[in-house]
């Protein structure tokens, strides 16, 4: 089920002649910028340059997700060229995967292309972004891929292309960097045993505690046969009562 959006922006573009377009988008809750500038003389099929944006997104839906398209551009005259630059950054320091991705072209044929870049910060694939491109050119085309997660992990992937190229590229960034568990609580940590409080036990209630019962007072048994020595022993037996 895909989420109400929060931003969304489609762009079609068909015919012959002068075009540019350009796009900037920020968004600290979903720690995502994107921006592209992307100009083109001479003729195209089909153009397509669409970005959407769900803040609070559930599930498996992305909170920031790109479509890009393009079917059939042909520089027409000396001097025409499809340019552009389009960058896409994640920050950690807002909640993101501490990644971006920068291309850069300039082609003077392109037979297709079909690109999409999504970004999960939130759901259930919360904390990855993937890239992925598919291109069919003649000309120059740059990609430069980076990911830095402070103490964790950092990677860099450069690539450049002169000539005519079919290439497919897909790049995946993760963090996957365990947040600070908070100390636990009585009774709320699973796995660890806590002791528990020690409960004052009352009478008859407390299993396996020795509780010492009141013994019988011991008689007295008198060793004489004199009525004298009989009232001595019935007086110490009645005073330990």
């Amino acid at each position: 089920m895909v989420q109400v959006m929060d931003y969304a922006s489609k762009t079609y573009v068909s015919g012959e002649g002068d075009f540019q377009i350009s796009k900037n988008l920020k968004s600290m809750k979903s720690g995502i910028r994107s921006s592209k500038d992307v100009f083109f003389k001479g003729e195209v099929e089909d153009l397509v340059k669409n970005e959407y944006l769900v803040v609070g997104a559930k599930g498996r839906n992305p909170n920031f997700w790109e479509e890009d398209q393009v079917d059939d551009y042909r520089a027409k005259d000396s001097g025409d060229a499809l340019m552009g630059e389009e960058s896409f950054k994640s920050s950690s320091v807002f909640g993101g995967v501490g990644a971006r991705v920068t291309e850069t072209y300039d082609v003077t044929n392109m037979s297709y292309k079909d690109q999409d870049f999504t970004l999960h910060q939130t759901g259930s694939l919360k904390k990855m972004a993937e890239f992925n491109t598919e291109d069919e050119f003649t000309g120059n085309y740059w990609i430069d891929a980076k990911q830095s997660i402070p103490g964790q992990q950092s990677l860099k992937e450069q690539e450049w292309y002169n000539g005519s190229f079919l290439i497919n590229r897909t790049i995946v960034f993760r963090d996957q960097t365990n947040p600070s568990t908070a100390p636990c609580q009585e009774g709320d940590c699973p796995g660890i045993s806590m002791p528990k409080k020690p409960v004052p036990c009352q009478k008859g209630d407390c299993h396996d505690v020795y509780i010492p019962r009141k013994l019988a007072p011991k008689r007295v048994v008198s060793p004489c046969q004199s009525i004298s020595c009989h009232s001595f022993t019935d007086s110490l037996n009645g005073f330990g009562k």
